[in-house]
């Protein structure tokens, strides 16, 4: 996400956050640059652009790629996930309830590791994350 608080650049974080595929903004030196950092430091790996300098007006396109719709759809069902076992209870409660499997539920929505329902499953999951 954009940090800078530029009113266009709020649009590409709205852009970002949301289901719509691809966007088009009206081009400044503004929106460049913050894009192209976006590009650089890798958060941009999501989605491809293009800036259209001759076109009238000038603009900027934003398409996300298959990657940042998945992970836009992930997020929202970890935000789903997350807000359903708080009106469950405190996590000291949510534990008691789920026993042994509690820290494997925690780390699955951390991300940290992945969760599997069958035993057998999990231990060959558990081999494959070594040396993640």
């Amino acid at each position: 996400m954009l940090t800078c608080g530029h009113e266009a650049c709020s649009r590409v974080n709205d852009f970002l956050r949301s289901e719509t595929r691809k966007i088009s903004l009206p081009f400044s030196n503004t929106i460049y640059d913050c894009v192209y950092d976006l590009q650089t430091d890798g958060r941009g790996r999501l989605f491809c652009k293009g800036f259209y300098l001759n076109a009238e007006p000038p603009r900027v396109e934003l398409i996300k790629y298959d990657d940042a719709v998945a992970a836009r759809n992930w997020s929202a069902r970890l935000a789903d996930a997350q807000k359903l076992l708080r009106t469950i209870g405190t996590d000291e409660e949510i534990s008691q309830i789920m026993g042994e499997r509690y820290q494997d539920v925690m780390k699955a929505l951390e991300g940290s590791q992945a969760f599997v329902i069958a035993e057998t499953r999990r231990e060959e999951v558990d081999e494959e994350m070594v040396g993640m």
